[in-house]
């Protein structure tokens, strides 16, 4: 071996043992003997751009290949420095040059995939490189990784991890693939196996802080959401300016009721990236959660400064405050409202991506102002449905050839989990409805495991994926429905937009959210006569469908034993609570003056409120009291959110439970009958007022029922203050109250309902044969 041969050898052993600076020291030894040893030149070239000085790479590379133009090793390394300098189609060239002198070139066939996926976005064209590798060398780490990257990226999530585990049992502790493999993990809602991957990358690699972010992502998937702050927390401690961490801590804090934090953390997002699109409007929803109403416009007026369109216009427009501050403001801001509405009908109101553009579009809280909603609900509902044919989201209905021996009926919210209001009042219909005459399906929106069918005690549950519209729609219409029954429609936007669809026979909707949908294809809104006021079909866009009791099979709530106190709630036994356990946006401004003449006439009475998840609520519904009854505002009393046991028992020590005017209790006045505490009420013009009137008329009790406010607050005052009435009134709420819980007979009704309106749609549809 020549001297020359003999340092090169030396160089290669000093590259190959990381002694970079050694082995370029001995190239150039080689090289000032011999200026054209393409060998040293190559050598040389990969020193540089692996370390960082990618240009010198090139320059010694390519001359490398003027010296040996048929190496394709060569050509791939200088490939590989073009892409360090950012020269990508210079990369591509290199490569195809690399494989069009050694086609079976596996190296170079990899870097040619992952450049047309990383940076092409071309997925077919890389999967096929990848392919081939895997065809010739079927144990190939870096193309089943690359494979398995490219079926991740084009959805096939199932395929992406048959190619990562593939590839990991090769390579089980690579960082890398520990990553992705846990990425696909997660979103194939194995959480479990996701959590292990990116605990396995955190021992490898501790100051990961994408690794340390996405093992909070799956822990917070899972509902551990304390654990997931904490790698949140972690991870910005490693990495402080990642916006997408903030992001994603936002909404941790989110989920945990932690507005104020969630605000903070969304807020250091957009200042650590402006144009992040998504945290400004989730910052523009959590400013709105927490009373900060001006704050939510200047949100959305960024979100939409990046990304106009029509769905956001929507948002932005008909955001309504959570408290108002005054009866006057309530109509400034109705009127603001309904002329935004009224705007948005004068032109095309055009979609891209519905679900993603209408994300709080419910309407949910204009249903507080106390006024009549049937105009604007349905003048949203058209603007809706519009918004859906011109994104091609208006589900194209097919009726089944010929109806089925036993009716399909299905049940459907986002909201059928235990302890919901929305789960007590619909799960006694569900279970209760004879499966000898009709299958039953309960549609779950949003379930952590969607999207999937399970098998229940009570029959079959599909799980539809929120994010997913078309998905979701295609999962309800494939069972052919005969009739579906949205439990509430107004609460959250998957059911509105789902609503939207025509994907059963016959459409109705209980009384979840107690207002008109305003949409076209929900036929029928069951209600009762218990509740609703005369002219009552003029407040509704469906055909009203009057039962003669109360449309909820409602079991009866447990009574904890033994005999809770006042002062087990912080209460001097001879106060006299006056006890509202509404959520605070229900309290009309108009309600204030009723509360302080409540509390000027009772020195010892205190109202009761629960906090809302929002400190700023509370406070702006304090200052509110403060202007309006400021004399004995020092005397409503907020008290923290209660576990279900402990909510019961404070039910049970209130001397008298306070029916807020306009939009009064449902669940709170099922729970409160059982344990006979007495509710004052004044049943409004509308259904949502006049919700526990009907459990008094189908309990056959009336003595609580005011019909001015002047006896609202003698009724309630007279409660608080005279034992033996109150006695008296208890017990005889006590003595009918079963009335109300397990009603079979509503039961009975609805299935003849379903009987009767499916005959009809028999008759129909013969008819137009």
């Amino acid at each position: 071996m020549s001297k020359l041969a003999k340092v090169l050898d030396k160089a290669i052993r000093q590259y190959r043992a990381g002694d970079l600076a050694d082995a370029e020291q001995s190239c150039r030894q080689v090289l000032r003997a011999n200026p054209a040893n393409a060998d040293a030149l190559h050598l040389l070239g990969v020193i540089c751009y692996q370390g960082g000085r990618a240009e010198e790479g090139i320059d010694a590379i390519s001359r490398a290949i003027r010296v040996s133009p048929g190496n394709a090793l060569y050509h791939n390394n200088l490939g590989n420095a073009l892409l360090r300098a950012n020269r990508v189609e210079e990369a591509l060239t290199a490569y195809e040059k690399a494989l069009a002198l050694e086609p079976r070139f596996s190296d170079a066939r990899v870097n040619l995939a992952n450049v047309l996926y990383q940076d092409r976005k071309d997925w077919n064209s890389s999967a096929e490189h990848y392919s081939k590798v895997l065809k010739a060398d079927p144990a190939n780490i870096d193309a089943l990784i690359g494979l398995g990257n490219v079926m991740h990226s084009s959805g096939q999530v199932a395929d992406a991890v048959s190619h990562y585990e593939a590839a990991l049992e090769k390579r089980p502790d690579e960082p890398r693939l520990l990553h992705n493999l846990g990425l696909a993990y997660h979103d194939c809602r194995n959480h479990a196996k996701a959590i292990a991957c990116f605990e396995a990358v955190h021992r490898v690699l501790p100051d990961d802080a994408q690794a340390l972010a996405m093992w909070g992502r799956s822990l917070s998937a899972t509902g551990h959401h304390e654990e997931a702050v904490g790698k949140y927390e972690a991870a910005i401690e490693r990495q402080p300016n990642l916006a997408a961490v903030r992001f994603n801590l936002g909404n941790v804090y989110r989920k945990l009721d932690r507005y104020d934090e969630a605000e903070a953390s969304y807020r250091e997002a957009v200042r650590l990236d402006p144009g992040y699109y998504s945290a400004w409007i989730n910052l523009a929803q959590v400013c709105h959660l927490n009373g900060r109403h001006e704050q939510a416009m200047e949100a959305y007026q960024q979100a939409f400064s990046l990304n106009p369109s029509y769905g956001l216009c929507l948002e932005k427009g008909l955001l309504l405050p959570v408290i108002y501050g005054s009866e006057q403001e309530v109509m400034e801001h109705r009127t603001r409202y309904m002329t935004c509405l009224s705007a948005l009908l004068q032109e095309p109101f055009l979609l891209r991506d519905p679900r993603n553009e209408l994300k709080t579009a419910v309407n949910f809280y204009l249903a507080y102002q106390g006024e009549n909603d049937r105009d604007a609900q349905e003048a949203l509902g058209h603007l809706i449905a519009t918004g859906l044919k011109s994104s091609g989201f208006d589900y194209p209905y097919q009726p089944p050839a010929s109806f089925h021996d036993k009716p399909r009926i299905g049940f459907i919210s986002r909201h059928f989990r235990p302890g919901h209001t929305i789960f007590k009042l619909t799960e006694g219909l569900i279970e209760n409805l004879p499966r000898e005459a009709f299958d039953v399906f309960v549609f779950h929106i949003d379930h952590p495991e969607a999207p999937a069918e399970v098998e229940t005690e009570e029959g079959r549950m599909v799980l539809l994926p929120e994010q997913d519209l078309r998905l979701a729609q295609k999962m309800i219409a494939r069972h052919e429905l005969d009739v579906l029954v949205y439990a509430d429609i107004g609460m959250d936007p998957g059911s509105c937009l789902l609503a939207q669809s025509r994907l059963a026979r016959v459409q109705c909707v209980l009384w979840g959210h107690p207002v008109t949908t305003g949409i076209g294809n929900i036929d029928y809104f069951l209600s009762s006569v218990l509740i609703e006021p005369e002219n009552a079909d003029a407040h509704y866009t469906e055909t009203l469908v009057l039962f003669d009791t109360l449309p909820a099979c409602y079991r009866a709530p447990a009574v904890p034993p033994g005999q809770p106190l006042k002062t087990d709630f912080g209460f001097a036994e001879t106060d006299h609570l006056y006890l509202c356990p509404q959520s605070i946006f229900k309290l009309h401004p108009a309600f204030d003056a009723l509360l302080g003449e409540i509390l000027r006439r009772d020195a010892n009475g205190r109202i009761v409120l629960i906090r809302d998840k929002s400190g700023y609520c509370n406070q702006l519904l304090m200052e509110r009291f403060q202007r309006t009854m400021g004399d004995v505002a020092d005397r409503v009393i907020m008290v923290d959110r209660l576990k279900p046991e402990q909510f019961i028992k404070l039910l049970a020590v209130a001397d008298v439970m306070l029916d807020p005017i306009g939009f009064g209790g449902g669940n709170t006045t099922y729970e409160a009958l059982a344990l006979g505490t007495p509710i004052v009420t004044l049943p409004g013009e509308f259904m949502r007022g006049r919700v526990t009137l009907g459990c008094y008329l189908q309990m056959d009790v009336t003595d609580c029922v005011a019909t001015t406010p002047d006896a609202y607050v003698d009724l309630a005052v007279r409660l608080g203050t005279d034992d033996a009435f109150r006695r008296a009134v208890r017990e005889k709420i006590l003595a009918q109250s079963h009335r109300l819980y397990d009603d079979q007979g509503i039961v009975t009704a609805v299935a003849a309902f379903f009987r009767q309106v499916l005959q009809a749609e028999t008759c129909r549809e013969n008819t137009h044969v």
